[in-house]
């Protein structure tokens, strides 16, 4: 036997099976396994030509000219000529050499100076000097020891002027090693030394003289850049017909950028690259759906879910099929949020725009420098479009130029960040800033353009629609003017109305004045049941010969008639909303009262005299209801006084209330309180008083006309009369 918690559990397993999350969850994961297939085609299906082992699938014939770089031969010759550049050196003014001279020759004048004997003193001096061919150090010795001290001493100066000069010049190790030493020094003696004094000076210096010569790093790094810069880039052309790969070849670099200018697809991902795009795209979507769950539930339902989808996909499609030599910044995420931000609103345009960026961005492996000039622009577009009024469609083509202007400077600012990092040429980023300036400067054409076809598409009515559908010259309103006229006038002037209000309380007011319009189209099946035309035509009321029920009957169905005739004229299900809740369940009262006059209390009920509904679900129809009432109302008061159509109006909203006619919409006490005096500062106006003339003021003016002359002070009345006096006098 089977427990009843067993039970329990088979049916809330079934019922999860059957919910709606369930079924929202399968249209989630349907979602990203398209987006998937489509972004995993433009790595595996459209114009790949190279398998995950860099093989090439077939043979590729150039259809046009190709030109490349081979990067890799021109690094290559840019080192070689680099490695050739010798490190340049500046000599430094060593001042130890100096010091070292001195010492040597305060040294030698101290053993000369001394008391020991001329051997030994020749010895001695021997013993400082270090040169390599021992003749030259006994001749110096000798030199020194017997020369007097004026001859000394001009040898000493002239070898110390030659050791600052040979200083300056600069000494290598390889000028010591080569035996070069002694042409420097003679090269920088001065003029008027002999012979003999040049071997003394040269045996000198060579006794202090080292390599004086330091690494110049700013100067070898100027001298190596300007060698690989004048290395011309190595270019390899593919002429037309000319065979890029063969199939089966392994396709190196230069083969490759020669592929992607041809427009293949070189970049490959496995399985688990398609399950991470998969993955992201359901973490993505699931986000979408919640944020439109918990903050704009209007637009989670089957008709916006399937108007974002095919957007979406448009713009994943271009996404993958934009040529590979074109700059991603063609993408036209502008249109996109333009579009959704139209039929849905910028924040949640902004929203779904800024996730859906970041996946195909992520599955085409954008950088995240593009990433971040896309969701920029989406969000300048998103707030651009949200104050514009939808009474002139070329605010939108002005959005596109004003979008532009960002672009540019989103891209040139990119552009300055990476020039900080790595050289670049001007020509690289050009294309950006060109393609970038189109997309935008044509996002609103594309977006007026397909407007029309997303909402025959999606049914979903735009600002724009509704305003089409207010013109006078639509066939339903120019019929409705004709048939029914007493009825026509009765909806202008509660679109007039209910505009008034939902402005007041930020509700749609274009949608109100529209719904107001069509909201009585059923009337026009029996115009002739309904007062406000018996009085436009004359004619007797035809309910005087009905039985209460029958006259209920004819009333209560030009709300079915209303919704029969909008499917007719093909009319938004938004519209559609007006028509059938303007009336909610309310009581025909009238025909309820004489059903009880005539049946008795006994068998009649108020459900058999109710309109069938449903009650308004949405601000703009509660307004179209009040409205509705009011207006009808109004036209049975005696006196517009404000005191009297404010003590009306109320009293009908409360009775609304209470009969439970406005439960189902959002409208608050505070709303209603500004409807109902919007209302009444409307009816108001719309039934402001006149002057009274005088009762023969038509024959008075008949008779002065043929005098040909007319007085002021005759003609017109005495409040007037007073007031052009006034006028004269000043």
């Amino acid at each position: 036997m089977v427990s009843p918690k067993t039970d329990i559990k088979k049916t809330s397993s079934m019922h999860f099976w059957q919910s709606d999350s369930f079924k929202n969850i399968v249209l989630l994961v349907f979602i990203a396994m398209v987006f998937t297939l489509l972004l995993s085609s433009k790595h595996f299906f459209f114009r790949s030509i190279i398998d995950e082992n860099n093989v090439a699938r077939r043979d590729i014939i150039a259809e046009k000219t190709i030109e490349v770089i081979d990067t890799y031969k021109t690094e290559q010759r840019k080192k070689e000529l680099v490695q050739k550049v010798d490190p340049v050196m500046r000599p430094a003014e060593d001042m130890f050499i100096i010091n070292d001279f001195d010492n040597l020759i305060s040294s030698m004048y101290q053993i000369k100076l001394s008391d020991e004997t001329y051997n030994e003193k020749f010895e001695k001096l021997l013993t400082l000097f270090d040169l390599s061919d021992t003749h030259n150090e006994e001749y110096l010795a000798n030199f020194f020891l017997n020369s007097n001290e004026q001859t000394n001493t001009v040898i000493i100066s002239k070898a110390k002027h030659t050791l600052k000069k040979v200083l300056a010049v600069g000494i290598t190790e390889k000028d010591i090693n080569d035996n070069n030493l002694q042409n420097i020094i003679v090269k920088n003696s001065d003029s008027d030394a002999t012979r003999n004094q040049i071997k003394l000076i040269t045996s000198l210096i060579e006794q202090v003289i080292g390599p004086n010569m330091i690494l110049d790093e700013e100067a070898t790094d100027n001298a190596r850049k300007n060698a690989a810069d004048s290395v011309t880039p190595i270019r390899v052309v593919y002429e037309q017909g000319d065979k890029i790969v063969s199939k089966g070849e392994r396709v190196n670099k230069v083969k490759r950028d020669a592929l992607l200018k041809a427009g293949y697809s070189i970049v490959q991902i496995n399985a688990k690259g398609v399950f991470g795009i998969f993955a992201i795209f359901v973490i993505g979507l699931f986000s979408i759906f919640n944020y439109l769950k918990l903050f704009e539930p209007q637009f989670l339902n089957r008709k916006y879910i399937s108007l974002i989808t095919i957007l979406s996909f448009i713009l994943t499609f271009i996404s993958i099929i934009i040529p590979p030599d074109w700059s991603i910044y063609i993408l036209p995420i502008p249109a996109f949020v333009i579009m959704l931000s139209v039929f849905t609103n910028p924040r949640t345009s902004f929203f779904i725009t800024v996730i859906l960026t970041v996946l195909i961005s992520s599955a085409l492996w954008l950088s995240a420098g593009r990433i971040s000039v896309f969701i920029i622009i989406a969000l300048f577009t998103s707030v651009f479009t949200s104050k514009i009024k939808f009474t002139n469609r070329f605010q939108l083509i002005k959005i596109g130029m004003e979008i532009s202007i960002v672009m540019i400077l989103c891209i040139l600012s990119l552009y300055l960040l990476q020039l900080c990092l790595t050289d670049m040429a001007v020509k690289w980023f050009i294309p950006d800033i060109v393609f970038g300036f189109i997309n935008c400067l044509f996002s609103g054409i594309i977006a007026l353009g397909m407007m029309p076809l997303m909402e025959s598409i999606s049914g979903i009515i735009t600002p724009y629609g509704l305003s089409e559908l207010s013109d006078a010259n639509q066939p339903l309103l120019r019929r409705l003017q004709f048939e029914a006229p007493g009825t026509f006038s009765h909806s202008t002037m509660l679109s007039t109305l209910a505009e008034s209000a939902a402005e007041a309380i930020g509700a749609n007011a274009t949608l109100a004045r529209v719904g107001a319009l069509y909201h009585d189209v059923g009337k026009l099946k029996r115009p002739l049941f309904f007062i406000e035309n018996q009085n436009y035509f004359g004619i007797e009321n035809p309910h005087c010969k009905l039985n209460p029920r029958l006259s209920k009957m004819v009333i209560i169905s030009h709300v079915k008639d209303g919704l029969d005739i909008a499917a007719e004229y093909n009319l938004p299900d938004i519209i559609k909303d007006f028509i059938a809740q303007h009336h909610g369940t309310t009581l025909a009262s009238y025909f309820y009262s004489q059903a009880l006059k005539q049946e008795g209390t006994e068998n009649v009920s108020q459900e058999q005299f109710r309109y069938p509904g449903p009650k308004p679900k949405t601000k703009e129809t509660a307004i179209v209801m009040i409205a509705d009432t009011v207006e009808s109302a109004s036209r049975t008061l005696h006196e517009y006084s404000p005191e009297a159509l404010e003590k009306m109006i109320n009293k009908l909203i409360v009775e609304k209330l209470n009969d439970g006619q406005l439960s189902d919409c959002p409208l608050s006490l505070r709303d209603l309180k500004t409807i109902a005096e919007t209302l009444g500062n409307s009816l108001r106006a719309a039934h402001h008083q006149r002057i009274k003339y005088h009762d023969n003021i038509l024959e008075e003016l008949e008779h002065r006309s043929k005098q040909k002359i007319i007085p002021d002070d005759k003609i017109l009345p005495e409040n007037l009369k007073q007031d052009n006096d006034k006028k004269n006098n000043n």
